[in-house]
């Protein structure tokens, strides 16, 4: 038996006709049993045994008759107040005694409806009040109504002077569920998801670019919810004009699917998001699909809870948002990337230093002014290569985009108000904490090259007004440079579009394009340093050597003035980085872009040291300029000279050489036209090879290994000489009696030989065998005349015989 609770408040106990009881004794007692469940085992009640509309709980009523009770009889379940009738149950003989010990059990069900539920608690009987409807407190259970089980006999009473005569006497137990109002309410946050390339995907403000998901995350507070999941369900009614629904926890809907739809740009997605939420939670999210869809936007959420399926209450909430047109600002210098190690000026050092200023508020209800606190995006790089030629023989080469390819990203501290906003923004979305500490950010491996998957692999986001740089690399010095003495291609230049395509709205959008010529020159060189013994080979474990590198008669500074003087040509020097600050500084006026350009140069320090042989890269880090070429090339001030001309000038090094105890300078006027081996031999003993070319001259030819030639001592007399004299003998004028030579070297070695006695049968154009077998096994090497001396031929030193 289900019998339907109406709301009426009742009171428990029993009660009689009289308040003299006669010998008849009875009792009836009534009590709830919490036993219903739905089909998969959820009760249908609470836990603290309190009930909500729809929610059903069992009774059972239990009643005693004692032996003296006449005539007894049970009453009908009773619905207070309701129109059950109390009818006669069962009856037994006129003036019958029940039977000693008489008693039964009358049990059913009892539903509780949901219109005079509602009504106890002060709402509309039919609900839907919100919680402004109800008079109660939230949670405040009521006993909205009972049923009652009558139970009632005759019975003897006997009364002094009176007599006795036969009342009737009854006992009543009723049973009142706790209902508990059915107040929903609806919390609406907005939550921050992650795009496809894992930022954030909402500006610091708040605000959202068409194809953000506007993610609205959405929890029902009810009493017992999560406890209830099963039988207690929440549906939502979502309203959203002009916004597209993407999908919910987990892209229920395809949402990253959504990326193109008939050839036009759509979503861009979002990452799923793994947050877990109880009975009546959840999170869906919005984008705006259009121009149509910017500016203000009100979501809409009604709720209405359901109890096995019928509505018990609903409410509703609202929640905005601004969509805003995507406008970025940017500033931009590319720059020569010197830190890379490369010696080349056509391998890996293309670098742009990107100011991020903010987007403008142009859409519709904006403000019109710049929002330092919306994002940029760059996904995507589309580069032109182009090669021309001082010959107009030679015909320009366009070079095959795929050969750029984007390399890495890189920051600097960033000076700004980010972290406050980062802060400001933790504060008000949920999962903001994963925000990163720097408004810059690149998800970006590195290596990704245009035409593969530069444009879906290459990207970077700016959360909010900052500095960044992106690297490229394109290694073409073996498409453009060879090593021979014509240098065809002397001006290569990238024209280099960075792009937002496909976000933001936006099919294509450059938002940033600069063109970069790369520099001709040499920026780094190879100095390698070799102990040589005495039979001229290289000594593995010889002599501890060491190399220090400094710039050579440094001159100049940033803060320097830069101007040529009129006149006579004087040399302007300066350090690399110290250039590159005050040029970059000269040509965007952005102290912020000179610290991130001159920070990409070469290290200032340049030091090796090893046993035998040292190898080293000898870096670019000083320029050196002539006043006089400048004002030839029309140039007054050293800033107006494009960077990429002012690489390719000089850069002269000071080395500091050790070798062992012993230790001493060399200034190379070119170092960056071609390599240097300095050769170390500081023992004596080393045999040169020596021949008499006619009466009054001497040749002599020193191995390989013994190095740069200092002087030669000829009969106890110096003669200063410098030179290799190894593949070009060197010659000397001698007396006839002159027999012994001895050659000093840059080291301080010595290398000493017998000259043979003239016999008139050596002629100057006949060396010795054994010269010639000397000079065929020795090595070839390109080196650097260090002074005044001649290339090939002979050398010949005069001395005055007085």
């Amino acid at each position: 038996m289900i019998i339907p609770l109406v709301a009426a408040l009742a009171v428990l106990g029993g009660a009689s006709d009289y308040d003299t009881p006669g010998t008849c004794t009875m009792d009836v007692q009534g009590r709830q049993i919490f036993d219903h469940t739905d089909d998969s085992g959820n009760p249908r009640h609470n836990p603290d045994h309190t009930l909500y509309p729809n929610d059903m709980v069992s009774f059972e009523f239990r009643y005693f008759f004692g032996e003296e009770c006449i005539n007894p009889y049970v009453g009908k379940i009773r619905d207070d107040p309701g129109d059950a009738i109390e009818m006669v149950g069962s009856w037994g003989l006129q003036d019958q005694h029940v039977a000693p010990g008489s008693s039964g059990t009358v049990a059913g069900d009892i539903i509780v409806l949901t219109g005079p539920a509602n009504a106890c608690h002060g709402a509309p009987p039919n609900g839907g009040g919100g919680p402004d409807g109800y008079s109660s407190g939230f949670g405040e259970p009521r006993r909205c109504g009972s049923i009652s089980l009558t139970i009632s006999a005759y019975t003897w009473v006997c009364v002094p002077d009176i007599g006795c005569y036969k009342i009737r006497i009854r006992d009543t137990a009723r049973i009142a569920p706790q209902v508990v109002a059915p107040i929903v309410l609806i919390n609406t946050t907005m939550h921050m998801l992650l795009d496809p390339h894992g930022y954030p995907a909402m500006n610091l403000d708040r605000t959202y670019y068409p194809w953000d998901p506007i993610a609205v995350e959405h929890r029902a507070i009810f009493e017992h919810g999560d406890e209830r999941a099963g039988t207690i369900a929440f549906r939502y009614d979502r309203v959203h004009p002009g916004l597209l629904k993407e999908g919910g926890l987990g892209c229920d809907y395809p949402c990253q699917a959504r990326l193109e739809v008939d050839g036009e740009a759509a979503g861009t997605g979002f990452l799923p998001y793994p947050g877990t939420y109880g009975n009546g939670g959840g999170i869906y999210a919005y984008t705006a699909p259009s121009e149509d869809s910017l500016g203000p936007r009100t979501i809409s959420y009604r709720v209405v809870v359901e109890n096995m399926g019928i509505p018990i209450n609903s409410n509703h909430n609202d929640t905005g948002a601004m969509v805003v047109r995507y406008d970025p600002v940017f500033g931009h210098h590319p720059y020569t990337v010197l830190a890379d190690g490369h010696p080349r000026s056509y391998d890996d050092r293309q670098g742009v230093a990107i100011r991020y200023e903010g987007s403008i508020g142009s859409g519709p209800g904006d403000d019109g002014l710049l929002h330092p606190d919306r994002r940029a995006k760059i996904t995507g790089f589309h580069p032109e290569t182009v090669a021309r030629s001082a010959s107009a023989l030679v015909e320009p080469m366009v070079l095959d985009p795929a050969l750029l390819s984007w390399n890495s990203t890189w920051a600097p501290p960033h000076p700004g108000g980010y972290h406050q906003a980062r802060q400001e923004f933790a504060g008000a979305v949920a999962g903001a904490a994963a925000l990163p500490d720097h408004p810059f950010r690149s998800t970006s491996g590195g290596g990704c090259s245009y035409g593969q998957d530069g444009e879906a692999g290459c990207h970077l986001m700016f959360l909010y007004a900052s500095h960044g740089a992106v690297r490229f690399a394109q290694s073409i010095s073996q498409v453009i440079l060879v090593e021979n003495a014509h240098r065809w291609y002397e001006n290569v230049t990238t024209i280099n579009q960075l792009a937002s395509d496909g976000w933001a709205g936006h099919r294509l959008n450059t938002i940033l394009d600069y063109t970069y010529t790369y520099p001709h020159t040499e920026l780094a060189n190879i100095f390698r340093m070799t102990s040589y013994g005495s039979d001229g080979a290289p000594e593995t474990g010889g002599e501890a050597l060491s190399v220090t590198a400094v710039p050579h008669l440094v001159t100049h500074d940033r803060r320097s003035d830069f101007a040529a003087p009129p006149g006579p040509s004087t040399r302007m020097g300066i350090m690399l980085d110290q250039y590159i600050l005050a040029k970059t500084l000269h040509d965007t006026g952005d102290p912020v872009m000179a610290q991130m350009a001159a920070s990409e140069t070469y290290d200032m320090a340049q030091s090796i040291q090893g046993t035998g042989e040292i190898t080293t890269q000898i870096n670019k880090t000083a320029l050196e300029f002539w006043t006089g070429t400048l004002l030839a090339s029309g140039f007054t001030n050293l800033m107006e000279i494009p960077t990429h001309q002012a690489l390719e000038h000089e850069a002269t090094v000071t080395f500091v050489l050790g070798a062992g105890s012993l230790s001493r300078n060399l200034t190379i006027p070119y170092g960056y036209d071609t390599t240097y081996h300095e050769r170390v031999y500081t023992g004596q003993g080393m045999t040169p090879e020596v021949r008499r070319a006619g009466p009054g001259t001497a040749e002599f030819a020193v191995p390989y290994g013994f190095g740069t030639v200092a002087g030669v001592s000829v009969s106890g007399t110096e003669t200063p000489l410098q030179g290799e004299c190894h593949q070009d003998p060197c010659s000397l004028d001698i007396s006839l009696d002159d027999d012994v030579l001895t050659i000093r070297n840059v080291w301080g070695g010595t290398a000493a030989g017998t000259i043979p006695p003239y016999d008139g049968s050596i002629t100057p154009d006949e060396p010795s065998d054994h010269l010639d077998q000397l000079l065929a096994a020795a090595p070839p090497v390109i080196v650097l005349a260090l002074t005044a001396v001649a290339a090939r031929g002979f050398i010949r030193m005069v001395r005055d015989r007085r």
